[in-house]
């Protein structure tokens, strides 16, 4: 059950559960009656992208069988390159 939806000053979509997770959820194609769960954040913290139980600050998984892209970074300018810094 949805324990709030708003939005605050800055226009923050703020969800609050009062049963801790929120599922984020879509249609599973364009039409499509069926909704599919693509992101979760748990009570704890956790962020599931693809999995329902993640079990570390950032859980991407993928049931595909093929390879597929965890991360893509674009540079906009032809002079800039996207970066990724890990401290």
């Amino acid at each position: 059950m949805i324990k709030s939806i708003i939005f605050d000053a800055d226009d923050t979509l703020i969800l609050a559960s009062e049963y801790g997770d929120v599922a984020i959820k879509a249609a599973s194609s364009a039409g499509s009656d069926t909704d599919t769960e693509y992101i979760r954040l748990k009570a704890g913290g956790n962020v599931g992208i693809g999995t329902t139980s993640p079990v570390a600050p950032l859980h991407i998984q993928s049931d595909s069988a093929a390879a597929f892209t965890i991360l893509r970074m674009n540079a906009t300018a032809a002079d800039s390159a996207p970066t990724i810094e890990l401290a």
